[in-house]
């Protein structure tokens, strides 16, 4: 099977799926006509041809494309529209799910000393979420030192892909984040809260919480890089 991607620009998350699928995959930026599409996909030589599209510029070249090529196609909605009504699929990020290297993580969160206090790592810019944690008299952190240093994440933005929720997943941390990202735990144990409800009420699920238990049980779920490579070929295949 040939993977290509038809993109607007070739960026994170796009390169992470090309890393993880490996050899046979391709890519091809917008601004091109259709004739140099229809060739970029004729010119592969496999007998299983799919594209996956996540680029609106591409959908009017896909009609004629799918009849002369036979190749399968998927639209992939990652922070922009991307969606054809005679697409094999229409996927968004969390339907094509994401993996980590668990044992990098696994062993960066071993260096973790425990505290029965929590600890928060901010993963992003949120100076009311950061000074409301501090004037309570809990430590924050920030930067790659968090991962170790503190013993609970706070993800305080939307996330196309989950990168920073599932590290520190795979760290051994729980994870607070927006209801935006809440598609991204919903099959992982974590709290009850949301960055929306406020500092008081995050602290109180916190504290409330064995964080370190929900941690080690989140830990053991996030899936790795290789059976995620096997669920986007699953899921990419027709």
């Amino acid at each position: 099977m040939w993977i290509g991607f038809a993109v607007e620009d070739l960026e994170f998350p796009v390169t992470y799926y090309i890393d993880t699928l490996g050899t046979r995959t391709a890519w091809i930026t917008s601004g091109i006509g259709w004739d140099t599409f229809l060739t970029w996909i004729r010119d592969r030589n496999s007998r299983n041809k799919v594209v996956v599209v996540t680029s609106m510029e591409f959908i009017p070249f896909l009609d004629y494309t799918k009849h002369q090529t036979g190749a399968h196609f998927v639209c992939l909605e990652i922070d922009k529209p991307s969606y054809w009504l005679e697409a094999d699929a229409n996927y968004n990020t969390v339907d094509l799910g994401w993996g980590v290297d668990k044992m990098h993580w696994w062993r960066i969160g071993e260096r973790r000393e425990w505290q029965r206090e929590p600890s928060f790592f901010l993963t992003g810019e949120n100076s009311s979420l950061e000074d409301g944690i501090t004037n309570r008299g809990y430590k924050v952190f920030k930067g790659d030192a968090g991962y170790v240093a503190a013993n609970v994440a706070i993800v305080p933005e939307p996330r196309v892909v989950p990168h920073d929720i599932y590290n520190a997943m795979a760290t051994g941390m729980p994870v607070v984040t927006t209801r935006d990202n809440a598609p991204w735990l919903s099959s992982f144990p974590s709290f009850d809260v949301f960055v929306e409800d406020g500092v008081e009420a995050i602290i109180e699920e916190v504290r409330g919480t064995d964080f370190k238990n929900l941690g080690m049980m989140a830990q053991e779920m996030v899936p790795d890089t290789a059976s995620f490579r096997e669920s986007l070929i699953d899921k990419l295949t027709f």
